[in-house]
């Protein structure tokens, strides 16, 4: 009878713990989002003229560490005819306050129009993780001044002056309340809780 040499034993034994911890670690996934948006609902595409401004809604809060998988948003308001527009997506962490905390996040994206159909952005090769729960702050910088395609507000859902934002070139953050509108921003994410 062969004999296996403890060594080989102990490492074998090793790998296979360690291999069942890392498959064992249990995630939920969960939709951030605070539109009530559902397809041709009660919607408006704002116009936003102002290269450097940034349309933000704040998700959360999340109990535990999560990583951004996904961002789902309305862009549109150029009718039948398809545009794009280049953007920068920012995830801050939020804190609470007017002004967001730290960036996690920012890239350029071109975002085609719809007037109708929600756009979903796939962010799981960024690993972008949000250490020990909370909530964040998803920001769309623009980098020029084309009125359209720009991003829908909604009508159907509880409005919240707390969680839609508009930042001026300027850096000045505001609820998009003060600047005369009163719609949810149709800005969603897709986490991946760590449990």
């Amino acid at each position: 009878m062969k004999t296996i040499p403890f060594s080989t034993l102990l490492f074998t034994c090793l790998l296979t713990f360690s291999c069942q911890k890392e498959d064992s670690k249990n995630t939920q996934t969960i939709t951030l989002q605070n539109d009530g948006y559902v397809e041709q609902g009660n919607r408006a595409f704002i116009g936003t003229p102002v290269a450097g401004e940034e349309i933000a809604v704040t998700l959360g809060p999340v109990s535990n560490t999560f990583q951004v998988t996904f961002v789902t948003l309305l862009f549109g308001g150029t009718g039948q005819m398809q545009a794009t527009r280049d953007v920068i997506l920012k995830i801050y962490r939020d804190n609470g306050t007017v002004v967001p905390g730290d960036v996690l996040y920012d890239g350029d994206f071109t975002l085609p129009s719809s007037n109708s159909l929600l756009y979903q952005l796939d962010l799981r090769d960024k690993y972008i993780v949000h250490q020990g729960g909370g909530s964040i702050r998803i920001s769309f910088e623009l980098v020029d001044d084309k009125i359209f395609p720009s991003f829908a507000q909604e009508y159907d859902g509880p409005y919240d002056s707390n969680k839609n934002w508009i930042k001026d070139p300027g850096g000045f953050w505001t609820s998009n309340a003060i600047g005369g509108t009163t719609g949810n921003w149709v800005i969603r994410a897709i986490v991946e809780e760590y449990l």
